[in-house]
């Protein structure tokens, strides 16, 4: 059985690499376990859509991993999939010295 404190429900995050500048996309938490330790450097914030959810920062990153526990979905938001592959070109292409 979950424990029913745990967050469940959509979210959206926002302020990230692939929605810059406040833009943001759907998606879905569904936590097994806890966080203990935040994030020192969340990855995006998240917009909760149920009232008894608090807005969150979330997201881990090291290196060129990148750990949440949201479940990203696209399909309304296609400009995310763009953002994806710019930023993935950014990563193969360093700019120039």
């Amino acid at each position: 059985a979950t424990n029913s404190r745990l967050p469940a429900g959509h979210s959206q995050p926002r302020n990230c690499i692939l929605a810059p500048g406040g833009s943001g996309f759907g998606g879905h938490e569904f936590h097994r376990s806890q966080v203990t330790t935040p994030p020192s450097q969340p990855v995006y914030s998240l917009k909760r859509y149920q009232a008894q959810m608090p807005h969150a920062s979330e997201g881990w990153h090291s290196q060129q991993v990148h750990a949440s526990y949201l479940h990203l979905h696209w399909g309304g938001c296609p400009e995310v999939a763009r953002n994806f592959v710019a930023a993935c070109e950014r990563y193969r292409q360093p700019p120039p010295e």
